[in-house]
């Protein structure tokens, strides 16, 4: 029996529209995804009991989503309850990831304890200088504040199913959601000249909507996941952000794994 009993029409529901359309489109593009290092470390390396740690969490949390899957697949309605929390498990499976690599493709050891945003900084300076290079052309992009703000969107462009500015849209959320967190840190309800000088030199690349959404669900909920949504429109979201990561979670593994054979430790995981 499905949950809401007066469905809206999409229209009447933009922000997750906008959201779900923002999702699927990442899905698509990571269809297959690879992620190319143009230059292969070398050296005997050994794993330490933190990059173990790291391994284990990566397990558990692929595990829990393949689990809550199976449950969605089994009783669609389940996924108004799973979307809520998938974002959280999508960016922390991506997150524990990337600090693996970056420990891994570095030789660095603090970046297994480092902080979001010196992680996510550095992939964006390791796929700008082109050491890091991905088969989607889309995740190689890396923009700052101030070009974003020049990038014009058609209106209602966010509610087409597919759109040609959907790259822009992307990063334009993304800018949005910066200059809102800018807001609560400073708890201000309007950033000054200096706030907007600083976000202007902020970067940022397709991939990192995965932790914008997470912060959005740790500090301000998903208030676009409102009532009067058709379930089935859920189980599409869902669906969207499972695929979108497995995409990376498959690319991020083989990454890692042929890092390992070049450091003579054969797969990782």
């Amino acid at each position: 029996m499905a949950i809401f009993f007066n469905p809206l029409s999409p229209i009447q529901y933009p922000e997750f529209t906008t959201h779900n359309n923002y999702i699927a489109y990442l899905r698509n593009i990571s269809k297959n995804l690879e992620i190319n290092l143009v230059r292969k470390p070398t050296g005997s390396f050994t794993l330490n009991g933190t990059a173990q740690k790291k391994l284990r969490l990566i397990e558990m949390t692929a595990k829990s989503i393949v689990a809550e899957a199976k449950m969605v697949r089994a009783e669609p309605d389940f996924s108004v309850v799973a979307i809520s929390w998938m974002p959280v498990k999508a960016y922390y499976l991506f997150f524990n990831f990337l600090v693996l690599l970056e420990y891994l493709y570095l030789s660095d050891s603090s970046f297994l304890s480092t902080t979001h945003a010196r992680s996510l900084s550095k992939l964006r300076d390791l796929v700008e200088s082109g050491h890091i290079v991905f088969s989607a052309p889309e995740f190689n992009m890396v923009k700052s504040g101030k070009e974003i703000g020049t990038f014009k969107v058609p209106k209602s462009e966010n509610l087409k199913a597919t759109s040609p500015f959907r790259k822009e849209q992307i990063f334009k959320k993304m800018a949005d959601y910066c200059k809102d967190e800018l807001r609560r840190k400073n708890k201000v309800t309007r950033l000054s000249k200096k706030h907007l000088t600083t976000y202007g030199t902020y970067k940022f690349a397709l991939i990192d909507l995965l932790y914008w959404y997470r912060i959005k669900v740790n500090y301000r909920d998903l208030e676009f996941l409102s009532s009067g949504i058709p379930s089935s429109d859920f189980k599409s979201m869902y669906t969207n952000y499972f695929h979108l990561t497995s995409n990376i979670y498959f690319a991020m593994k083989k990454c890692i794994n042929e890092i390992g054979a070049a450091r003579g430790m054969g797969r990782i995981i």
